[in-house]
């Protein structure tokens, strides 16, 4: 499944106490979003643009206290990104954290939305699994310590939760084992 996919870029969101995506009263300590754009336009910068440029799967990040193994190999990488602009290939088997069972069955929330920093153009479909990724405090510790433009590291990247504009829905897929 990993291999099918072709990921642009991928974005973490540090929290303190507090989630944009709030589908119930419960928050996490970390977003990952994949960012994917609509190769009908020529670049990620294009589709931004148009109301259906980007399409983002996000994965709310729940801190217990065991790390996750198939989280080590990723968080590992991160010292290589510290700064911004910094690049490295990642292994696909470090996206392992990823192939879950609730990923072709598990329920998520889809709807139309914004980018989650400015100029938050409303340009994206996100994706947001219910299922919270479990990881380490010490693997959340590795992705706080990735810095922003001003060299400091994110330690809080959050805007309040937004309101939905009128015509704009929030749909909650639940999915079912057909039995045959």
């Amino acid at each position: 499944m990993l291999s099918k996919q072709r990921y642009l870029q991928q974005a973490f969101n540090k929290r303190k106490n507090n989630d944009e995506k709030v589908t119930t009263t419960q928050t996490y300590a970390a977003e990952c979003h994949l960012v994917h754009y609509n190769t009908k336009y020529q670049s990620l910068e294009a589709a931004v643009a148009h109301p259906d440029g980007l399409a983002v799967v996000g994965f709310l990040l729940e801190v217990v206290d065991a790390p996750n193994p198939s989280f080590d190999e990723f968080v590992e990488g991160l010292e290589k990104i510290k700064k911004r602009d910094q690049t490295c290939e990642v292994s696909s088997e470090s996206l392992a954290w990823m192939d879950r069972e609730d990923l072709s069955s598990g329920n998520y929330v889809t709807y139309k939305g914004s980018l989650t920093t400015p100029p938050y153009t409303e340009c994206v479909t996100w994706i947001i699994y219910e299922k919270p990724v479990q990881i380490g405090s010490e693997q959340l510790g590795l992705l706080r310590q990735l810095e922003g433009p001003d060299s400091i590291p994110i330690e809080r990247n959050v805007r309040p939760t937004q309101r939905h504009p009128p015509g704009h829905s929030v749909i909650y897929v639940k999915q079912v084992k057909a039995k045959l």
